[in-house]
């Protein structure tokens, strides 16, 4: 998107306070007026070592959030939609269940987004993406918005069976 972002560690700003932690801090720069219709961000995050992972075998998507108090806000009283979803091997995406960040989301707040197996692609991802579109005239907004993500996890399903490492020895 044309929404300028900057992207940083943050020590100071933990979900559980430890001084010895942090979290990731975004700060979008919104504006309307110079991006219209691509007045948004997207944060790509790969999984360590540049992992593909098979995303069917996790039930959910779990994290931590807190979004700037002063960070802009649409007339409905949020702070924008977020789309969370995965980037898949083939640079497309995949999209789990979007939400409205709610004037709370100025405390930390934990979310939990169910994965369905059955969509497209999830069986070779490559990290996570979180979306933001605010380029609709009437409801986009300008401004910079702040906001911290930590605790980033897959839950994985249980009742599935991992195979046991195994070793040999050639000659």
């Amino acid at each position: 998107g044309a929404a300028a972002q900057t992207y940083e560690h943050d020590p100071s700003v933990d979900v559980a306070n430890n001084a010895n932690s942090g979290s990731l801090k975004a700060t979008v720069e919104f504006d309307l007026a110079s991006a219209a219709g691509d007045n948004q961000f997207a944060l790509v995050g790969a999984f360590p070592e540049n992992a593909t992972v098979d995303a069917t075998q996790y039930t959910n998507l779990v994290f931590d959030l807190r979004w700037d108090a002063s960070s802009p806000m649409r007339a409905a009283g949020d702070f924008g939609f977020l789309e969370p979803g995965f980037r898949k091997s083939d640079f497309g995406q995949a999209w789990l269940s979007g939400f409205a960040l709610p004037a709370g989301a100025s405390k930390w707040m934990g979310v939990t987004l169910p994965i369905n197996p059955a969509t497209a692609g999830l069986d070779a991802v490559t990290g996570i993406v979180l979306k933001m579109w605010s380029g609709d005239p009437n409801t986009g907004f300008t401004g910079p918005a702040t906001f911290w993500i930590d605790n980033v996890r897959l839950i994985g399903r249980t009742g599935t069976t991992t195979p046991s490492p195994t070793l040999s020895i050639e000659e």
